[in-house]
């Protein structure tokens, strides 16, 4: 419990910092880079922080806190005060709430650090906080502010031009927050069994090997399709979602299969039965 009283903070001497360099940089820059800057601020904060509790975990639950503060801000800076604003600001807290609970249910306190982080610990040696601080938290804070550039350029517009993909857009979001919840709690439980050398393969996990991962691309996609919905001229923030879908696909699900193959000894076997990603088998059905 201490541990998580000092990350929350040390989470809101981060934000307050940032919120002060936000208030300078708006009076000589423009909106977008003032938010920007004072978001890699935060981020160099808490990076000090984890060199100082030797942990980069500190960071992991950043990128899930900040981005529903950042949408505020930017309803509040454009002044866009309307029921479709607030929509948009609760769908991002309903995934920010569970995307934190998940890290505060699972987080051990700081006698644990990420397994990929442990990795570039031995494979880089004394090149590790250059590694940390370049790759565990600048690289992930910049993916999240290009994932939510789509709303910045909505929210800047500020009237709708199609309200039916505004809709597809947030029921694509919300879910992608389902389904990342259910695959949490399936999750859970399979961790709460006896069969720990067992990969999970029940559930919505029977679908596909990485739900998580699916949920969070889908909440990221709909607020992509909630930023056109502003208006199809916003089409280039799409740099956003498909550099997700390349981390993803190109990072963390290697990485994760790698993991497993390594530790769970029906993984094979896993990987032979159930898709990737995309849950084929639904649609085969």
């Amino acid at each position: 419990m201490k541990a998580k009283i000092f990350i929350i903070i040390s989470y809101l001497l981060a934000i307050t910092i940032g919120f002060m360099t936000f208030n300078y940089f708006n009076q000589h820059l423009n909106l977008l880079i003032s938010t920007l800057l004072a978001d890699i601020i935060c981020t160099v904060i808490i990076f000090i922080i984890s060199i100082i509790k030797n942990n980069s975990s500190v960071y992991d639950s950043y990128w899930s806190v900040i981005p529903p503060l950042i949408v505020l801000l930017w309803i509040k800076e454009f002044a866009v005060n309307n029921i479709y604003s607030y929509i948009i600001l609760a769908v991002y807290l309903i995934w920010a709430i569970r995307l934190t609970l998940n890290w505060l249910i699972n987080w051990k306190g700081f006698r644990h650090e990420d397994w990929r982080y442990v990795s570039f610990r031995n494979k880089f040696g004394k090149l590790y906080w250059l590694i940390s601080f370049l790759a565990v938290h600048l690289f992930p804070t910049l993916m999240v502010f290009l994932a939510l550039s789509p709303i910045y350029f909505g929210l800047r517009i500020g009237n709708i031009e199609n309200y039916t993909l505004f809709t597809i857009g947030n029921i694509i979001a919300l879910f992608g927050v389902y389904i990342s919840l259910i695959s949490d709690i399936h999750l859970t439980k399979h961790r709460e069994s006896l069969a720990k050398d067992i990969a999970i393969n029940v559930g919505i996990w029977k679908y596909s090997r990485h739900p998580n991962y699916l949920g969070e691309l889908s909440f990221w996609l709909g607020s992509f399709i909630i930023g056109i919905s502003y208006s199809m001229d916003n089409y280039f923030t799409s740099i956003g979602i498909i550099g997700m879908i390349l981390l993803f696909n190109l990072y963390s699900i290697p990485a994760m299969e790698k993991k497993l193959l390594n530790s769970k000894r029906n993984y094979n076997d896993v990987i032979n039965e159930t898709p990737r990603l995309i849950p084929m088998k639904i649609f085969k059905n």
